[in-house]
Formats: structure tokens, C-alpha cells, sequence
């Protein structure tokens, strides 16, 4: 049993709520989750990025036994339990898997330490701080991928353990191969980059949420006098490299994301701040719907170009979608899910990726995709009063994301929902 402290849902952000007493485990752990961030870079030139959730685990752990679970969201908790307790339903049905296990305890690291990070960082001051090691991440991504691009046996040597990547547990060998640039097949021979995120669209999502947060204000007006010229010139190369990040991700998705959470964030502003300029955004919707309806044979032809060089991605998503369907429906009615993540052949990824809501209902049922979902909601609706634009569009992007891309994986893209705060 959790101890009584435990919130069912993420408490709302005020500075002032936590007393003092509570801030000394947060204040430690933020800094060292910090100082871990900023060492990603390494870790990934070494081959090991695919074990940071690993260590962030590590101190995850220890932060919940100082503070005794005190302000973790018990809905997010829940989410890698319902997977854990689902296990034996899927090992009875796909049978034992080294592998596959160890897939589900890493992907349940990520879960709980997201939660230990979301207790953590009720005061906005701390999450301030990951802000800037985030910011560092995107940039030294967007320099190796310029790096590669003009200098190639510059950066061939790096994984240092990209040999091994084969034989790396669950998608942590995937952090450990060297895809800065390659060649892809879009249509045409495109250039193509992964990044140090280990898949070309968590390299996109990642450059995004650094270059939101390069754009963010101070936390207080009265720090603005402690901006100086090199971080100015910090969050410009922040802005540049997540540019050549999500230039080279060649992720549909991503940025289209990123534009509902732009869209989204600028509507609430409109509403919050000056009422009348919606009727001027819902005047330029319906002008635009009208062109869309005169023009929609021209806007289908262009749809169809769009898709055609995407077409393979298309097709094989689709198949894992209706074959992760298809074994759902075997469940009836399904509570509780498979926990692990079988490989069907003939398709290019395990069952139950490339969607987390889908994936948690395979792996955790209804209970653990309600529990993801309603933290959500919950959070967006506590919260958007307070948050500045950058956070409301930092929220969407994760949230609209994750539609059709992974949460769990090991890539760093749950950091977006923890750097949300108020008045950014």
C-alpha cells in the first residue's frame, strides 16, 4: 500500500504550496537528474543511452524512499503496475522471453520515474533547471548531425560500443548504432538522421520540445536582469539545431504535433487574454475550411503526393495497428492486457508499437490506458490557467505525439510533460 501522502492526481504548481521541509529530497534529486542529463551526450557516444531511464530509476527509487511517496501521481504509478500484473497473461499466450521481460522492467522504469520526476518538480523553479540540460541535449544533437553530414569519419567512431548494439536488451541497441546521417528511401534517396535519440522521429520530438524551451521566458520578471549575451546565443543555437533536428527526422507526425500544439496554445491565449480575437482566428478557420471545400480536389491530389513517398511507413503501420487490434479483441473484454510485446512475422516492429495509447491498451488494458489518460486531462485541466503558452504547447505536442509514437521506449520525450510550468 502507498502511503497516504500519495496524490491520486498531479497536484496543481504553486510556488508556494511546498514547505521548506519538503524541498530538500526534490532539491537533491532534481539536481542530480540534472547533472545526469546533461552527461546524455557522453552515454550516447559511449553506447549506453539506452540505459538512462536506467539511472534515472536508480535515483528515482531513492528520492521515493526519502520522501515516502509523498506527492507522486498515484495514476501514473498505476500504469506500469496493470503492465507488470498483465505479464503472465502474455507469457502464457506468446510464451518466456529474456527479452521481452526485460523490455516491460525498462519500459516500467520509465513510467515510475516520470511520476518521481512529476512529484519532484511540483515547485517551477526545479524543472527550471532540467530546462537548460534539455536545451544542451538538442544542441549537441544538431551539431553531431552537422557534423556527420560535412564530416563523416568524424563521428564514425561513435557509439564507442556500436558493435555490440545487436545484442543489447529490448530497444536500447537501437541508442547504440550510429544513424547521425544515412540513407533512407522516401519516394527518393533522402537524407535521413536518428539523431542521439535512437529512431529518426524521437530525434525530431526531442529537438522540438528543446527548441520550445529555448523560446520560454524567465521564470519571474525579476530574473530577466540575470539573462546574459551567451545564453542569449545558448537558446539561438538551441533554436538552430532543433531546426536541423526535426529538418532531418523527416517526421510527418512530429511536426504536425507540433503545429496542434501551437494552434492550441495560441487559441487559449486568445481566449484568455483578449476574447475578441477568436472570432477573428474562428473568421480565418471557416475562410480557410470554404478555400478547402472550393479547392478539394487539388487539396486531395496534394495529400495523395505527400503520402506516396511515405507510402511503406503507412502500410506497415497499419499492420501492426490491426494486428495489435486483432489480438486486443481476443482478450473480450480486456482490463488488463498482455504486459509484453510479441514479434509477429512479417512485421517490421514488435505488436503494440508506434501508439502509446494503443500499446498501453495491449500491454496494460483498459485500466492502465484510463489511468494514462485521465493523468492527462487531469493535469491539462488543473494546470492551464497557469501555464504560458510554451507549456500548454509542450503538453499537446506529448500528448498528440504519442497517438501514433511510443512513450516508454527510452528515448527522453516524457521530459516535455515534466518542463511544464507556470507563467513561461
Amino acid at each position: 500500500m502507498f502511503p497516504t501522502e500519495v496524490s491520486f492526481f498531479p497536484l496543481q504548481c504553486d510556488s508556494s504550496v511546498v514547505a521548506s521541509s519538503d524541498n530538500h529530497p526534490s532539491e537533491w534529486f532534481i539536481a542530480a537528474v540534472t547533472v545526469y542529463v546533461w552527461c546524455y551526450p557522453i552515454l550516447w557516444m559511449l553506447g549506453l543511452a539506452g540505459f538512462w531511464w536506467f539511472g534515472t530509476f536508480a535515483l528515482s527509487i531513492t528520492f521515493a524512499a526519502a520522501t515516502k511517496f509523498k506527492h507522486f501521481p498515484i495514476t501514473l504509478l498505476l500504469v506500469p503496475i496493470c503492465i507488470l500484473i498483465s505479464i503472465p497473461i502474455g507469457i502464457l499466450n506468446f510464451g518466456f522471453s529474456n527479452d521481452r521481460i526485460l523490455s516491460v522492467v525498462a519500459n516500467c522504469f520509465v513510467w515510475f520515474s516520470v511520476a518521481a520526476l512529476m512529484a519532484a518538480t511540483r515547485m517551477p523553479s526545479y524543472s527550471q533547471r532540467l530546462d537548460q540540460g534539455v536545451m544542451f541535449i538538442t544542441l549537441v544533437q544538431g551539431v553531431f548531425i552537422i557534423l556527420a553530414l560535412v564530416k563523416p569519419p568524424l563521428m564514425a567512431s561513435f557509439p564507442l560500443l556500436q558493435q555490440y548494439a545487436p545484442y543489447m536488451p529490448g530497444s536500447s541497441g537501437s541508442f547504440a548504432t550510429n544513424q547521425l546521417i544515412y540513407t533512407d528511401w522516401l519516394g527518393q534517396a533522402t537524407l535521413r538522421s536518428q539523431g542521439i535519440m535512437g529512431h529518426a522521429t524521437w530525434c525530431g520530438a526531442i529537438g522540438v520540445i528543446g527548441g520550445l524551451i529555448a523560446l520560454r521566458c524567465p521564470l519571474h520578471a525579476e530574473d530577466v536582469h540575470r539573462i546574459t549575451n551567451w545564453s542569449v546565443v545558448f537558446r539561438i543555437l538551441t533554436i538552430l539545431a532543433c531546426g536541423v533536428s526535426l529538418y532531418f527526422s523527416l517526421s510527418r507526425w512530429t511536426i504536425v504535433s507540433l503545429l496542434i500544439g501551437l494552434v492550441v496554445a495560441f487559441s487559449v491565449q486568445c481566449i484568455r487574454r483578449v476574447p475578441s480575437i477568436l472570432f477573428f482566428v474562428l473568421a480565418l478557420v471557416m475562410l480557410n475550411l470554404v478555400l478547402l471545400l472550393i479547392h478539394w480536389d487539388y487539396f486531395l491530389a496534394l495529400l495523395e503526393t505527400l503520402n506516396n513517398a511515405r507510402e511503406g511507413s503507412y502500410d506497415s503501420r497499419s499492420d501492426i495497428y490491426d494486428t495489435t487490434i486483432s489480438l486486443v479483441a481476443q482478450l473480450g473484454l480486456p482490463i488488463i492486457g498482455y504486459g509484453i510485446k510479441p514479434s509477429v512475422e512479417g512485421l517490421v516492429a514488435n505488436v503494440a508499437t508506434h501508439s502509446t495509447y494503443l500499446g498501453l491498451l495491449f500491454r496494460g488494458g483498459i485500466l492502465a490506458t484510463l489511468f494514462f489518460v485521465v493523468f492527462l486531462a487531469y493535469t491539462i485541466r488543473q494546470n492551464v490557467k497557469h501555464w504560458g503558452i510554451i507549456s500548454i504547447t509542450l503538453w499537446v505536442f506529448v500528448a498528440v505525439w504519442s497517438v501514433f509514437e511510443d512513450f516508454d521506449p527510452g528515448h527522453l520525450v516524457p521530459l516535455g510533460l515534466i518542463l511544464c510550468r507556470p507563467k513561461d
